[in-house]
C-alpha cells in the first residue's frame, strides 16, 4: 500500500550544486531536481521572470521524514537561512514547514 509524502525543498539559488549531496540519500531516479534543472524547459512555470531560488518539489511513497531532515543537516549550503522543508503527508490537505534547525 503506498504512504505518499509531498514535499516542496527550497534553498538559495547559489545552492543548486550542492543538492547532489543531499540526493546521495536517495535511489537513482528518485531525487530532487530543481524547478530550473536543465532536463526542464526554461521558465515552464507561472509568470513571466525566473525563479531566483531553487524549489525542488518530490512525492515520495513511504518517505523516511527523519532520515531526509538528518541528510539535508550535514549538507553545508551556501545560506542555511534560506533553506525550506514543506511536507504535505497522506490524507493531510496543507503543507507544513519543518523546523529544520540549521545554524547560520
Amino acid at each position: 500500500m503506498s504512504v505518499v509524502t509531498n514535499v516542496l525543498f527550497k534553498t538559495s539559488s547559489g545552492d543548486k550544486t550542492r543538492l547532489s549531496a543531499l540526493n546521495a540519500v536517495f535511489q537513482a531516479g528518485q531525487e530532487f531536481k530543481s524547478c530550473d534543472h536543465d532536463s526542464l524547459p526554461g521558465g515552464w512555470y507561472a509568470g513571466n521572470k525566473f525563479l531566483e531560488c531553487e524549489i525542488c518539489p518530490g512525492a515520495f511513497n513511504h518517505l523516511d521524514l527523519k532520515k531526509l531532515i538528518s541528510a539535508i543537516r550535514q549538507v553545508q549550503w551556501d545560506d542555511p537561512a534560506s533553506v525550506q522543508l514543506f511536507v504535505q503527508e497522506q490524507g493531510e490537505h496543507r503543507l507544513k514547514e519543518v523546523d529544520l534547525q540549521l545554524a547560520d
